[in-house]
């Protein structure tokens, strides 16, 4: 089975969502995508089309220095960038 990745073609699309907890998983593990993304990536609108996903977590600069390295060579695709925040409240 080969893998195509999806590309964006915008040059900057800053989206911020939430995730949804699944009460029979009991864990934040669902992403719900935002429509500017969606409008980037219209293959993930198509219910026929089973998207996957590859997750790289880079523990170190150095190891994200040596995935850009890929990506410049054309080894991969312009990665996504996902940053996991957890926002205050505001409780009286």
């Amino acid at each position: 089975m080969t893998k195509t990745f999806l590309k964006p073609q915008n040059d900057l699309l800053v989206v911020e969502g939430m995730l949804s907890y699944q009460e029979s998983a009991r864990a934040w593990n669902t992403l719900r995508f935002q429509r500017p993304l969606l409008d980037v990536f219209p293959v993930l609108r198509e219910r026929r089309s089973a998207p996957c996903y590859k997750w790289l977590m880079c523990h170190t600069l150095e190891r994200l220095e040596g995935v850009m390295e890929q990506v410049r060579q054309g080894e991969m695709p312009m990665p996504l960038l996902l940053f996991l925040y957890k926002e205050e409240t505001h409780d009286a």
